[in-house]
This record gives structure tokens, sequence and C-alpha cells, in this order.
């Protein structure tokens, strides 16, 4: 009877210890999968947005500010904002060298309406 029990717990302990290992196998296989497609998210996040920011900034801020498209600014800012700092900053910079343009422009403005 104690032979029998001793097998049937060898037994058990085996079966136990197949199904831990298929568990392991498993997980690691799902967090495997996990972090290479987090790690490819980023990878395109990368080459698709921050190596075109400054692009998109020169041929479509000033022109969404224009037309008073600010949704569509507010959704390039989300944008931006998911690749970190470097992107907003660059958005920063645009929005204040096109204040700068505006300003020279009113002033130019008035400058010519006093002279004329």
């Amino acid at each position: 009877m104690n032979d029998v029990f001793e097998k049937n717990n060898y037994e058990l302990q085996i079966i136990l210890i197949n199904q831990q290992s298929k568990l392991q196998i498993f997980f690691f296989i799902k967090i495997k999968k996990f972090f290479s497609r987090v790690q490819l998210i980023h990878i395109v996040k990368n080459n698709l947005i921050t190596n075109h920011i400054k692009q998109m900034l020169s041929k479509n801020f000033d022109t969404l500010i224009d037309e008073n498209r600010f949704i569509s600014v507010g959704l390039m800012y989300d944008l931006f904002l998911r690749i970190g700092p470097n992107g907003i900053n660059d958005l920063r910079e645009a929005f204040g060298s096109y204040i700068k343009v505006i300003n020279s422009i009113e002033k130019t403005e008035n400058i010519l309406l006093i002279i004329f």
C-alpha cells in the first residue's frame, strides 16, 4: 500500500513539474511577444515621427495656425508628446518662430503706417 502511495506521489510530482515547465515556457513566449511588440511600436514611432518632425512643422504648422485649425495643432501636440520632450521642444520652437514672424510683420505694418 505504501509503495502505491509513493508511486502515485512520484507520478504527481512529475506531472506537476511538467505542467510548471509548460507554464514557464508559455509565459516566456507571451512576455517575449509583448516586449517585441512594444519595441516594434517604439521603432515605428521613432522612424515615422521623430525623423520627420522638422518637415511636418516647416510645411504645415504656419498653415494650421493661419487657418485657425487649433484642433489639428492639438492632435500634432498629442502625436509629438508620444515621442517625448524632443518633439514638444520642436513644436515650441516652431510656435515661437511663428510669433516672431507675426510680430515683425505687425511692426513693419505699423512703421509703414507711420511713414505714409
